[in-house]
């Protein structure tokens, strides 16, 4: 079933980006996208570090400080829905708001994935992905559902220690727990045992990696693979350098959830390379945009995203699988969370070496992720006192709000309309 027209080639394609948090590098997102021939908009939070990009073309302004940004998204769509060949969701943050509306049939063409239950529950929970992966046979490591404390000692007891404790949403790591011990497995449930059933799992030990994928309705038209090193700041969480790799599992895997999935769009797919059996054991989809996306030339995978993607929206899709035997390039850093870690790591090289991944052809975006990196180092009490100063210089310094229709407003003055705005930034 296709979602949406599909351009002509040589067409200009207008793409919308929808984006609730600071994800990491999603502010490279519009560049691809630019990279591909689209035209760009973005609707998302105020203050996110993508708003800063120079290749954005459009920002859909939404004033209502009452709505949500899944209202704002529904409003904008209910006029301008036929004006986007691509709609991309660039965080599971939002993706959850959304399968989470009670109505979701104005979400018919917007997702990246078909809105019935079942796809719906496959995509966006980590119990339901586990359970289908299991059903069609994928490699995946043992694991349990449970929903009590009792449970998980007889779970971790039959799978053997150390295991994963896995809520069933969760990003970067944000919702798994390393339980080495049964000591350590109750201060975990005391952790996040709040949750009506969590997952018990497996710990393998291996690399671990990523697939990003560009699916055409479940089918996989390109992939490239990397190893995900020096993760921060834990070591479940998000990675801070990656190193291109190949394996001869990665096609059949992406061949199979592609199938379970229907994806349509960039996913990521997390994996562990069990060394003793030399094969790719599946964890997690993660059913957004994934940083192998944006490292193309710096892998040299001899796979490009961009072109991918603009031959895909121009109806002309054709296959890129990375060679077989792919030399193994030298990491990439991840720009900015390679600060992050170099710093903890106390490792000026590192952080040095960093800035030579930097997006320094999107000068304003750079500058919004140097801002962020270095308050994330701030006393909290001098952030308090940071946004209220802003507070302050915004209510002083800014009697009127611009509506977008010409209008302007009191401070005070609410009003429910929304608008597209060529190039402003916030």
């Amino acid at each position: 079933m296709k979602f949406w027209k599909m351009p002509n080639k040589g067409e200009i394609v207008d793409v919308l980006l929808a984006v609730g948090i600071d994800v990491t590098t999603i502010g490279q997102m519009p560049r691809l996208l630019k990279q591909a021939g689209c035209r760009v908009s973005l609707i998302s939070q105020k203050g996110l570090a993508v708003r800063h990009s120079r290749f954005v073309d459009r920002h859909v302004r939404w004033h209502d400080g009452t709505s949500s940004l899944v209202e704002a998204l529904r409003r904008h769509l209910s006029l301008t829905r036929q004006a986007y060949r691509w709609i991309i969701i660039g965080d599971e943050s939002l993706l959850w708001d959304l399968v989470d509306q009670p109505d979701k049939t104005w979400l018919e063409g917007c997702f990246p994935f078909p809105i019935d239950s079942n796809s719906v529950a496959i995509a966006t929970s980590n119990l339901a992905f586990m359970e289908a992966a299991a059903r069609a046979r994928i490699p995946i490591p043992r694991f349990r559902i449970i929903g009590s404390l009792e449970e998980a000692r007889n779970a971790a007891s039959e799978i053997g220690y150390p295991v994963l404790v896995k809520q069933d949403r969760g990003a970067s790591g944000s919702g798994v727990r390393l339980a080495p011990t049964a000591e350590d497995l109750e201060r975990v449930w005391q952790e996040i045992g709040h949750d009506q059933f969590l997952m018990v799992q497996e710990f393998l030990e291996g690399e671990l990696g990523e697939t990003s994928v560009l699916f055409d309705h479940g089918r996989p038209l390109c992939w490239l693979s990397t190893n995900n090193r020096r993760p921060w700041p834990n070591l479940l969480a998000a990675s801070s350098a990656r190193q291109f790799m190949t394996h001869r599992d990665v096609e059949h895997l992406v061949i199979a959830l592609g199938g379970l999935t229907r994806f349509n769009g960039i996913c990521g797919i997390d994996w562990v390379h069990d060394l003793d059996r030399d094969r790719l054991v599946i964890l997690e989809l993660n059913p957004r945009p994934t940083p192998g996306v944006y490292l193309e030339e710096g892998l040299r995978s001899g796979v490009s995203m961009s072109r991918g993607i603009r031959a895909w929206l121009s109806g002309k899709p054709y296959v890129q699988g990375p060679p077989l035997e792919g030399n193994r390039t030298k990491e990439i850093l991840i720009f900015p969370q390679n600060l992050f870690r170099a710093v903890d790591d106390r490792n000026l090289l590192s952080f040095l070496r960093t800035f030579a991944f930097a997006p320094w052809d999107d000068p304003l975006l750079l500058a919004a992720q140097l801002r962020r990196f270095a308050t994330h180092y701030l006393p909290a009490s001098w952030k308090a006192r940071a946004r209220q100063l802003i507070q302050v210089l915004r209510l002083g310094g800014a009697p009127c709000d611009e509506i977008g229709n010409g209008q302007s407003r009191s401070p005070g003055q609410r009003t429910g309309s929304f608008s597209d705005d060529t190039k402003s930034r916030s």
